[in-house]
């Protein structure tokens, strides 16, 4: 399997257009990178299928960097905007003097505008094209940068307040700064009192999980789960400041990999799963998101998910649980339920 973004992360090496550093970073590491050359390197990323990935190959990887000073650092942007410019920051304050900042992204995720962002850095910068995508970079040179923009790139990529201060997110993670219309639509036709040990399959920010804390009293028990570091953490922070009682437990996890975390005697799971992979629709993630929930819940358990109308859950929703019914249908969006 072949995997664009990361082949151009490194093509300069490839090319002999940049040359290989000892101390080498990578952040927001693509999972399909090619690793050979860089045993020593650290792979920053908080996506858990590509920490998986590097630690199988018992590389050391984490969603956290190690605070110092590096030669190298290869940056994968992605189409989340101000996330790519946060990360570019960051770089530029971990590169050594002299040190070498190189950013790739496909043309689909803001690839074609690298280029004007790094320069906005003050340092001079080179570009090639390659397989749909731009890859840029740089010597870092201190007396050159533009310390102003730097600083606010890195304030707007952080942890912040949204949607009048009620939650707390960022920009990267799904969503970061809006309530999801289908979210929405299901925490509606939620039940208002759930009780027992339940389970936000694919958490995000936690605005689901939020949600039904709020309505009910008797949930002793709530298990977060998500494949980005990030929503895990910040979920938490918004579940903490409910105060609600229950015990809550955060999961670092990719529901559609792990079989082995994922928490089971469940009463209650609640879900909007995923259906891309990159711009292509993938109801196998949804599909994987349906089976584990069958795995996990305790007999009787209740599934509440929401989806896109068009995406063909109703087969393999039948075939896995006892009883499924169709609440409603709203907006582009179906609600459905079901009990094991």
């Amino acid at each position: 399997m072949k995997d664009e973004l990361a082949e151009l992360l490194i093509f300069p090496l490839e090319t002999g257009a940049i040359c290989a550093g000892d101390n080498t970073l990578f952040l927001n590491a693509p999972g399909l990178l090619h690793t050979k050359n860089f045993e020593q390197a650290y792979f920053q990323t908080y996506d858990y299928a590509s920490y998986e990935h590097f630690k199988k190959k018992e590389l050391l990887s984490g969603p956290d960097v190690p605070q110092q000073k590096y030669d190298r650092i290869f940056l994968a942007g992605t189409q989340h905007h101000r996330e790519t410019l946060y990360h570019m920051a960051m770089a530029l304050d971990l590169l050594s003097e002299g040190g070498i900042l190189i950013c790739a992204g496909l043309n689909h995720e803001g690839g074609k505008r690298l280029k004007k962002d790094m320069q906005k850095t003050g340092l001079a910068v080179h570009d090639l094209s390659k397989f749909k995508g731009r890859v840029v970079w740089a010597h870092k040179q201190d007396k050159d940068l533009n310390e102003a923009i730097l600083t606010q790139w890195e304030k707007d990529g952080q942890k912040q307040d949204i949607l009048s201060g009620r939650f707390l997110s960022r920009p990267g993670i799904f969503g970061w700064n809006k309530i999801d219309a289908g979210s929405s639509l299901l925490a509606e036709y939620m039940p208002q009192e759930i009780s027992g040990t339940v389970a936000d399959f694919g958490c995000g920010y936690g605005y689901l999980s939020c949600q039904i804390l709020e309505n009910s009293s008797n949930i002793t028990k709530i298990h977060i789960i998500d494949c980005d570091s990030r929503a895990v953490s910040l979920c938490e922070k918004n579940l903490r400041s409910l105060n609600h009682g229950a015990e809550i437990i955060p999961l670092w996890s990719d529901i559609c990999l792990d079989h082995q975390n994922i928490p089971e005697n469940l009463d209650y799971i609640i879900m909007n799963p995923p259906f891309h992979d990159g711009k292509e629709t993938d109801i196998k993630r949804g599909q994987a998101f349906i089976t584990s929930a069958h795995r996990c819940l305790k007999a009787g358990g209740q599934l509440w998910m929401v989806a896109n109308t068009h995406l063909p859950y109703e087969k393999i929703l039948g075939s896995h649980f006892k009883t499924v019914c169709e609440i409603t249908q709203q907006n582009g969006f179906k609600i459905c339920h079901a009990t094991k």
